[in-house]
């Protein structure tokens, strides 16, 4: 059927917009499998730019250990995701690249390919969406040949090379004139114009080439009277300049006969203070040799340019590597290349072959270290890599992650091998190092009509299916069928055989919205008796048919086809539960600060053997049991119970799972409020424990808690026997309950009196006797404010609130003179004003048993 529909698409519709692509990629596959013939063979093809990186990715596909998978849930933690992919084998790094998406580092090649083949096209737990997993296709290297040989062959014409008479001059003050800069160097010869290019830079025109190459041997590096800097003089080079391929090639030839390589005069320098003058740089680096001229380039780098090159790689074999000062950084010293230097095409050619040749490799000596903990410092990380070998230098490049450069490329790898995968001591992750691969240069061949015929030629022999076998991307793949109408075999989404591949329900996606359930169940009754139905989504659903065959069977016959008045394929695969999946780690939490491993290890090996134990923090754990039957079993008997020593309920469930209730309902928890701040956890354990065992007690505040207590019981006799009544030490009255019931009435007959007095009784206080006092230091109670109030008269009343307090004299000339002369005074003790002024009369409702003197705060 797929191959009806394919050969219409190419019969009488517009090719697809992917079909040049997806056939680079198939030249790429064909190419492939004629690799054994040689690499000569191949070589001889002009693969397009698509083509050859489609044969870089089919080669290094067996030897990549990263997966990228997508379509799981976007709350999906990474500890899941790493516990569901590990099944494969064990992983080195895990790294979120979007909603639903992920990298997996796999430690070798051979668990990566695992997990493509038995887990790509599941279904986690409750998701939608079947995992799309496939190898992570790194960029692949290119080669610059024909970038070198097409730039050549545009920059030349025929004839020879034009004469130059203009040369390009900078260093000279900004300041300095046109008049000048002419006079200075009409030295050389006339000069016909005289540009200026930018602060201290000029194009000057001679009237012949001599005069233009007189200039810049007899001017350049020389300075100017009155100016800092030397000059720089050299003739210019037109951009469009043209230049002839053959005098190119027998230039670059002429340099390498000999063997003879451009002697380099300039240094690149990099690792110094940012502070670091001009003067002094020039100082350090001259301990090598003279200097010609030293430019800035950054926050300490820049490039200084020596006499002879014999000075620069003097200064490179013995200033790199060392640390200047106070500064904390090695300084980075090497030759510096200049960006429009040319090559010559015979060395391009044989640098390309040796990084495509078997067995060749660059030796590299930098790596790319990940894992540690982001505010570790760079010291700190010296020091740890120093183990493999001594480093050159050490570059953050974000998080947690950072380049390291070794000495040797010996000493790399080292670092690679024995510092991969471990954990540094007081971090959480592991650290993930390898290789740093640079960026490789692009390369631009030319057109691949020759090898059409080949290709074609080759289908014709081998047949279609061959490709298949391949693991081509998908969106190469399904561009590929729908060009070359290919019948593939079933992807490795579905189940292998095993345990996993015994399931009776199916997977389907791809009918239409406005199908009903009674005619899906008819169409896909084809298969075999249907025994459950359940909807996933708009256009899916998951079907359970009778038997494990039947639902084979439904996969086998009707995925890839289409229901009658239906615009699309259906997709049709075994569906499987998550909670299938490994249950031997437990995670646990809950247990006292300080607990010891020995006592966790004898509590929860009660459930059975423990394999691995793993502390996360103070108060949690990872347990690991030897099978899933046990770790199903420990959370069964465990979750919710104390263990000895410990007061709190345990928190024990299957790794990355949620957390499971436990077995002591949340009415076994009361509500406590109204005692008096600062009350002792001490004394509120022993008069709530009158009336059960309490196995936890949290404060919510200063005045409430929380009081958990063994049964239900005890909690209804806590409520009916506490709640309202007063505790020792205590004024107010308890307010008990159970947690998240609302407020009951208080079970104190007493309290209704106090409050019906209250509403009833009414203090007018006499407004010339009484004065308001405010202002005191937190803490100081009524007996003190009073005794520095009284010295000015007789107090016969007093009220408090939170903050002021209401004092009646005996007379109204007692209270005047206490406004007069106690206002803005300081209590003992105290180290703030008080506020003394007159009290305007208003009716202040109060009970009656709060008018005795008290406590302040």
């Amino acid at each position: 059927m797929a191959l009806a529909r394919g050969s219409h698409a190419c019969a009488g519709h517009r090719r697809p917009r992917g079909t040049l692509l997806v056939r680079c990629n198939l030249l790429a596959v064909v190419l492939s499998c004629l690799h054994p013939f040689g690499t000569d063979f191949i070589a001889g093809f002009p693969l397009p730019q698509a083509a050859r990186r489609g044969l870089h990715q089919v080669r290094a596909l067996a030897e990549d250990t990263q997966v990228y998978a997508a379509g799981f849930d976007t709350d999906m933690t990474d500890e899941a995701i790493r516990e569901y992919f590990a099944e494969a084998g064990p992983i080195v790094k895990c790294q979120r690249t979007g909603k639903g998406k992920a990298r997996l580092t796999y430690s070798s090649a051979a668990d990566a390919k695992n997990a493509v083949a038995s887990l790509n096209g599941i279904t986690i737990g409750e998701s939608i969406n079947p995992l799309f997993v496939q190898i992570f296709i790194q960029k692949a290297k290119k080669s610059n040949v024909a970038d070198v040989v097409e730039k050549t062959q545009k920059q030349t014409s025929e004839g020879a090379e034009a004469e130059e008479t203009q040369v390009y001059a900078a260093g000279f003050d900004k300041d300095m004139t046109d008049e000048a800069i002419r006079e200075y160097f009409a030295e050389a010869g006339p000069i016909v114009k005289c540009q200026r290019t930018g602060k201290g830079k000029a194009r000057l025109t001679y009237s012949s080439a001599a005069d233009a190459k007189n200039a810049v041997a007899s001017l350049n590096g020389i300075t100017i009277e009155g100016n800092i800097n030397p000059l720089f003089v050299q003739i210019f080079i037109h951009k469009a300049k043209k230049s002839n391929v053959a005098d190119v090639v027998e230039k670059t030839q002429k340099q390498t006969s000999e063997g003879a390589e451009a002697e380099e005069t300039q240094v690149y320098a990099a690792g110094f203070d940012k502070d670091m003058t001009d003067e002094a740089i020039r100082e350090y680096f001259a301990k090598a040799g003279p200097i010609v001229k030293c430019q800035r380039k950054g926050k300490g780098k820049a490039h200084l340019t020596y006499s002879s090159a014999a000075d620069a790689k003097n200064a490179v074999a013995s200033l790199n590597g060392i640390t200047i000062g106070e500064s904390i950084n090695p300084l980075f010293v090497q030759i510096f290349i200049h960006k429009a230097k040319k090559s010559n095409v015979a060395d391009v050619v044989e640098k390309t072959q040796k990084q495509t040749s078997e067995g060749a490799e660059a030796e590299e000596t930098q790596v790319y270290a990940a894992g540690f903990d982001k505010d570790m410092t760079d010291e700190a990380i010296r020091e740890y890599f120093a183990e493999a070998g001594p480093i050159v230098k050490c570059q953050r490049t974000g998080k947690g992650k950072a380049r390291l450069t070794y000495s040797s490329a010996a000493d790399a790898k080292n670092a690679v091998a024995s510092l991969n995968g471990i954990t540094i001591e007081g971090n959480i992750n592991p650290l993930f190092v390898q290789i740093f691969i640079h960026k490789a240069k692009k390369s631009n061949v030319a057109d691949c009509g020759s090898l059409l015929a080949v290709v074609l030629f080759c289908l014709h022999l081998f047949g279609t299916n061959f490709i298949a076998g391949f693991p081509l991307p998908q969106t190469s793949r399904r561009n590929l069928h729908k060009v070359c109408a290919l019948e593939t075999p079933e992807s490795s989404s579905e189940a292998s055989e095993g345990d996993e591949a015994e399931s009776t329900r199916v997977f389907v996606a791809g009918f239409d919205r406005s199908m009903t359930e009674q005619a899906i169940r008819e169409y896909f009754a084809k298969a075999g008796p249907i025994v459950g139905y359940e909807t996933s989504g708009a256009g899916r659903a998951r079907l359970t048919f009778s038997s494990v065959a039947d639902a084979k069977n439904a996969v086998a016959s009707l995925n890839g086809t289409t229901i009658e008045g239906n615009g699309r394929w259906l997709l049709v695969k075994l569906y499987f539960d998550y909670e299938i999946k490994s249950t031997s780690t437990i995670y646990v939490s809950g247990f006292t600060l300080g607990t010891a491993e020995t006592a966790l290890r004898e509590h929860f090996g009660t459930a059975g053997s423990i394999v691995d134990f793993r502390f996360l923090s103070n108060r949690s754990a990872w347990v690991t049991y030897n099978s899933n039957e046990i770790g199903a079993s420990a959370v069964a008997s465990l979750n919710g119970k104390p263990m000895e020593g410990n007061d709190k309920l345990l928190d024990v469930r299957v790794k990355g799972g949620s957390k499971a209730p436990r077995t002591n309902p949340a009415a076994s928890v009361i509500y406590v409020g109204q005692f008096t701040s600062g009350t002792a956890e001490t004394a509120l354990r022993e008069h709530f424990g009158t009336a059960g065992r309490i196995v936890d007690f949290r404060f919510l505040g200063n005045r409430s808690a929380w009081v958990t207590y063994s049964s239900n019981e005890e909690v209804a006799l806590a409520v009916a026997s506490l709640n309202g009544k007063p505790m020792e030490g205590n004024d107010k009255l308890l307010d008990v309950r159970a947690k998240g019931d609302p407020k009951v009435a208080r079970t104190n007959p007493g309290e209704a009196e106090v409050v019906e007095k209250t509403k009833k009784t009414k203090k007018v206080l006499p407004k010339e006797q009484t004065v308001v006092v405010f202002g005191w230091d937190r803490g100081t109670n009524t007996t003190t404010i009073k005794e520095h109030c009284g010295k000015v008269g007789s107090i016969v009343d007093s009220k408090k609130d939170r903050v002021f307090m209401l004092l009646t004299y005996s007379s109204s000339e007692e209270a005047a003179t206490a406004v007069a002369s106690l206002n803005g005074t300081t209590i003992q003790g105290n180290s703030r004003f008080i506020t003394v002024s007159k009290y305007e009369p208003r009716e202040v409702k109060v009970p009656a048993e709060e008018l005795h003197e008290g406590p302040v705060a």
